[in-house]
């Protein structure tokens, strides 16, 4: 089962949740005071900080030009991504994001998304056609990236009010199945497809790495006594009675997944309700209860609730922030379980902290 059906199925799991879609606004609107909770921008957006561009403007906030020609690019040091068997030559300058396997270049605002499965060709083709999405396809072609069979890929995609365009390769070592994806503005294609595609050819794989989504991540939870983690993929972190991707709804589960938004560290505690309740609707009975997580470097608030809705299930969400990083943690098991288990989720979540191993 691929990371991205775990994930839907947490999603689904936490009684009709619905994560927050690109029309939506990740904000919290305070009454009177104007304040909000800000998305962190994606590849090829600005900041709400950054002024606009106008006609005196330096082209591409001066930055450093890319030379005609691949092996004038300037691709920086050979970087490995902990928990997943892959390295590559990112663009100079680029930077491991707050958490998770993603490089981002804010000033060339793009950003290298990196992933990794583990299962036999099944897992293969769901990993790749997930890739796909609804992307409209540019380019394919069948190549051999440092000796191992691989596509490449050049598609644009549309996320909220911007064109994204996409140069990704996925590889198969093995039963370890890689995918490397740079994703900048549309409209900057002349200049960033060729960076972006020498960078993603430097991918090599070293499948005797154990796949580990904590160390993808950076981060983890101790859910305690009865979850283990799953290590089927490298994304989001999954934690499950046997420690393979839970087999339906119901079955008692984890999630921890990072979260791009940022919320001024003065304002979190205030604003953290209302956001959670944005990212994450739940349609409950009388038995909801809503908290704050305090303490060592959390901060963060928490909701549980059994749904009405078949199916009926004790549900757990929250919010947690934790230096610069945001995070969602989900939990879901049978209504009947509730009892024993949203304590359980409850204490999970009050042990994020970063992986050390």
């Amino acid at each position: 089962m691929m990371a991205a059906l775990v994930i839907a199925h947490a999603l689904v799991a936490c009684g009709g949740a619905r994560p927050i879609q690109d029309g939506d606004a990740v904000a919290a609107d305070e009454e009177g005071g104007g304040r909000r909770a800000r998305r962190a921008p994606r590849a090829g957006e600005r900041s709400d900080e950054e002024p606009e561009e106008d006609a005196e403007a330096p082209a591409e906030d001066d930055e450093e030009p890319i030379a005609e020609g691949e092996v004038d690019f300037p691709l920086g040091e050979r970087v490995t991504i902990p928990g997943t068997g892959v390295s590559l030559e990112p663009p100079r300058g680029t930077e491991r994001s707050a958490s998770g396997s993603t490089l981002v270049h804010p000033r060339r605002r793009l950003q290298i998304v990196i992933a990794a499965a583990e299962g036999d060709l099944s897992v293969h083709q769901q990993f790749r056609s997930g890739l796909r999405a609804s992307a409209e396809e540019l380019e394919s072609e069948e190549i051999q990236v440092n000796g191992v069979p691989a596509t490449l890929v050049i598609d644009r995609m549309e996320q909220g009010q911007t064109q994204l365009e996409r140069v990704w390769i996925v590889a198969r070592q093995g039963t370890r199945s890689v995918a490397v994806m740079g994703l900048y503005a549309a409209n900057r294609s002349e200049q960033m497809r060729a960076y972006l595609r020498t960078s993603v050819l430097t991918t090599q794989i070293d499948a005797a790495v154990a796949i580990d989504p904590e160390a993808a991540l950076g981060y983890r939870i101790d859910p305690g006594t009865g979850l283990q983690l799953v290590r089927a993929a490298s994304t989001n972190v999954t934690y499950s009675t046997d420690g393979q991707p839970p087999p339906g709804v119901g079955q008692p589960m984890m999630l921890l997944m990072p979260l791009p938004i940022d919320v001024p560290a003065t304002e979190r505690t205030e604003l953290c309700p209302q956001i959670l309740g944005q990212l994450v609707q739940l349609s409950g009975g009388p038995d909801l209860q809503q908290g704050t997580i305090e303490g060592g470097e959390l901060t963060g608030c928490d909701r549980s609730v059994t749904t009405t809705e078949d199916p009926r299930l004790a549900t757990y969400t929250a919010l947690v922030f934790r230096g610069d990083a945001a995070f969602m943690i989900l939990g879901s098991t049978e209504a009947s379980g509730g009892t024993r288990w949203l304590p359980r989720f409850r204490a999970a979540a009050r042990t994020l902290a970063p992986v050390t191993r």
